[in-house]
């Protein structure tokens, strides 16, 4: 029996993913900048329908967002 089949060869580690500081998604590291300007409409859409009292902030991104090598 080959070994590789058994030791789960051929698989590589999973990609990297980051997530989404608004939504908590994993994206990749090419996706997400992509994803950030389409969650931040939704964001803004989902908040603009509630109460006044009760919508939130937009999330801030944290400091090492501008570090991530894209």
């Amino acid at each position: 029996m080959n070994n590789n089949l058994m030791s789960g060869g051929g698989f590589g580690a999973k990609p990297k993913a980051l997530m989404c500081y608004i939504c908590g998604r994993e994206y990749g590291t090419a996706s997400l900048q992509i994803h950030l300007k389409t969650c931040m409409k939704k964001w803004e859409i989902e908040e603009s329908k509630k109460p006044k009292k009760e919508r939130r902030p937009m999330p801030q991104p944290p400091k090492q967002l501008n570090d991530v090598p894209i």
